[in-house]
């Protein structure tokens, strides 16, 4: 059970944690959303030790965290994996490499110093990658990424760890953006939408619609001032060595998902959609046009 009560982080006489309290009792997935410096990040950094609490208790298990030293935090530490705004990859640093940097506290020096891992753990950060759908930048380096490839390298060098819990300083940076705006933190902002039906609905799919039906803005009290040319979202993709009887199953039971749980393709679409319909390479001649001129650069 993880108790926090009265946590308070001061700097100086400003209070970047005012004395936050909450409980829970089992697993599970918690959001703290709030307003640019309203102490998010603080908080979650408390919570794994990186920085003190000025006040309050941390308790897990009947143990205060905040009281652990030495060892103790370490150990803590290491069974709560922390994924950081910016991800703090290794960019001149391959893919498989920056991933096992989740247990480098389980390596000596030498072999850190070195990069020298087991096969098995290789292995084992190659299949992360897999199950995120990245297995494939593998050998790239991670400065030749774009942001959401970067995003889930460092959640695979997360698990990689092997924690009992997950640290994540927004992942959900453009709702974060969303509410900055609402709130008055930024004048303006860039979203993501499809531009289709209402406005005031946060039209029908993209960070803005499930911003306004999570309850985290008042459409009202936003204006849209700029839109940019359609740029096509990438299309979920199956993996060309699946045997040909899976990517049949996968690409039906996504073609018919409004039709068998709508719930479920309202995450997948993030909003209303028509539908699902099956594509080809050549109606995305964009997408591998950039990623060569990328490559280029790189």
């Amino acid at each position: 059970m993880l108790q926090i009560k009265d946590v308070t982080r001061r700097f100086g006489t400003k209070a970047a944690v005012d004395r936050v309290s909450f409980g829970k009792e089992r697993s599970a997935f918690v959001g703290i959303i709030g307003r640019s410096g309203a102490g998010k990040s603080t908080l979650l950094r408390m919570i794994n030790r990186l920085t003190d609490a000025t006040s309050g208790e941390i308790m897990f298990d009947g143990c205060d965290v905040l009281t652990l030293q030495g060892g103790a935090k370490r150990a803590w530490q290491s069974q709560r994996a922390m994924i950081f705004q910016q991800f703090n990859l290794v960019p001149r640093m391959d893919v498989a490499s920056n991933v096992p940097h989740g247990i480098l506290n389980r390596r000596s020096t030498l072999a850190t110093m070195f990069n020298l891992w087991p096969k098995a753990d290789i292995l084992n950060a190659l299949q992360i990658l897999n199950r995120l759908g990245i297995a494939e930048q593998a050998a790239k380096r991670a400065e030749a990424l774009s942001g959401g490839q970067r995003q889930r390298v460092a959640i695979a060098r997360a698990v990689m760890q092997g924690p009992r819990g997950i640290l994540a300083d927004e992942l959900g940076r453009h709702k974060q953006t969303i509410v900055d705006v609402d709130d008055g933190t930024f004048v303006a902002g860039v979203s993501s939408a499809d531009g289709q039906a209402n406005w005031e609905d946060g039209y029908n799919s993209g960070a803005l619609r499930k911003a306004a039906d999570a309850g985290l803005v008042d459409m009202n009290n936003l204006v849209e001032i700029w839109r940019s040319t359609l740029i096509p979202e990438g299309p979920m993709v199956v993996r060309a060595a699946l045997p040909q009887d899976v990517k049949d199953t996968v690409t039906q039971l996504t073609a018919d998902l409004w039709e068998t749980d709508k719930e479920c393709a309202y995450g997948v679409a993030s909003g209303e959609a028509k539908d699902f319909v099956p594509v080809a390479h050549d109606e995305y001649p964009g997408i591998p046009a950039a990623r060569e001129l990328q490559e280029k650069q790189n």
